[in-house]
């Protein structure tokens, strides 16, 4: 299926930026109001069928159907919006309510979870509702600073807990997630796991994801606060300290990130980093010496 758009740059968004995801079937959701093919693992719209799209989005006597939708509609008009944000609250309450949480976490979970909704309309990627609604919980539980544990979160909606942490990373590419929902040593391991993919030597990855994680941790105020890019940043910087088998430009790309700028300026501040890289390293360092 192919978009009826017109826009080929737009359809491949996120395999240009990572080239890791090739929306397996079993992560392909249609949606029947907009006709969108959506994948899970990424987000992106990855086809549309606009099959009774119209006549859902004009006939009244269908507009109760908008009541059950799953998904995020980024494309219906705003009075058909407000009725999912009323959705997505809904659904963040009984989450809450099946995690006996109380009730000011209840309110903000609600309040995230619409927050995150409306920032999803109009980029590149798309959150289901329950999505929405369960990292809005996670979201409320960390400003909140109340105990909460991730695996039983994801049990109680019936999720992967580390699918849990890939929709995360995923939203936190158009909103802000409050500081350490996940670590920035969570995404050392995301963008690892993609630049595995681009045949990076497993040893040396390894090694530079174990430094830049000791970076981070003692130098983290150093790096960016949105923990995508501080992670981003840490690598670099641990990379650049030991052979630079990867490249700067090629960990942004990972995160859809322009080498330059304050992620350039970080990564200079990370390198200065008091933390010495790995001794396992300094095979590579020398092959670098004599190659360079």
């Amino acid at each position: 299926m192919k978009r009826n758009d017109g826009s080929s740059a737009a359809k491949n968004v996120w395999k240009e930026s990572s080239k890791g995801c090739v929306h397996p079937e079993e992560m392909r959701i249609w949606d029947p109001q907009t006709g969108e093919v959506i994948c899970r693992r990424c987000g992106e719209v990855i086809g549309n069928e606009p099959v009774m799209v119209s006549k859902i989005r004009h006939d009244e006597k269908l507009q109760t159907y908008l009541n059950r939708t799953k998904l995020n509609i980024g494309t219906l008009p705003p009075e058909g919006r407000e009725r999912t944000e009323i959705i997505v609250s809904n659904i963040a309450a009984k989450i809450c309510s099946d995690l006996a949480l109380p009730r000011h976490i209840v309110d903000q979970a609600a309040a995230h979870a619409r927050r995150i909704l409306r920032a999803s309309r109009g980029t590149k990627h798309r959150v289901t509702l329950n999505e929405a609604a369960v990292a809005g919980v996670i979201c409320a539980c960390k400003e909140s600073r109340h105990p909460y544990i991730l695996k039983r979160i994801a049990e109680a909606v019936g999720m992967d807990p580390n699918g849990v942490y890939r929709l995360l990373a995923r939203i936190s590419r158009f909103y802000q997630l409050p500081k350490t929902v996940i670590p920035p040593e969570r995404y050392v391991r995301f963008i690892g796991a993609r630049l595995a993919k681009k045949g990076i030597d497993p040893h040396y990855l390894s090694l530079t994801e174990q430094y830049a994680c000791r970076i981070l941790r003692m130098e983290g105020e150093a790096a960016s606060k949105a923990p995508l890019y501080a992670a981003a940043e840490a690598l670099a910087a641990a990379d650049e300290r030991m052979a630079h088998m990867i490249g700067c430009e090629r960990i942004a790309e990972i995160i859809g990130a322009v080498a330059n700028g304050s992620f350039a300026k970080n990564i200079r501040r990370l390198k200065n980093s008091q933390v010495t890289p790995p001794v396992e390293a300094m095979e590579y360092v020398i092959q670098a010496f004599w190659e360079g």
